[in-house]
């Protein structure tokens, strides 16, 4: 016990406050549309899956407007 460390330097007082602060910011963020749509990390309920799906989604439409040709760049 005598080289235990502790994981977090912070009291609890801190922790709660930097958790406060966080959400009032990113509410902030999110209110006044400042994120951008392709933003999808640390954002709440946006996962790299979406990203993906995103990207994929769009690679499939642009080959599909390619007269129906798949093009690999």
């Amino acid at each position: 016990m005598s080289n235990y460390r502790a994981i977090s330097l912070l009291t609890s007082f801190p922790k709660i406050f930097e958790i406060v602060i966080y959400l009032r910011l990113y509410q902030h963020l999110i209110d006044n549309d400042i994120l951008a749509s392709e933003q999808f990390s640390f954002r709440i309920n946006s996962l790299y899956v979406k990203a993906t799906h995103k990207l994929l989604n769009e690679i499939i439409n642009y080959s599909n407007k390619k007269n129906g040709k798949w093009y690999i760049w």
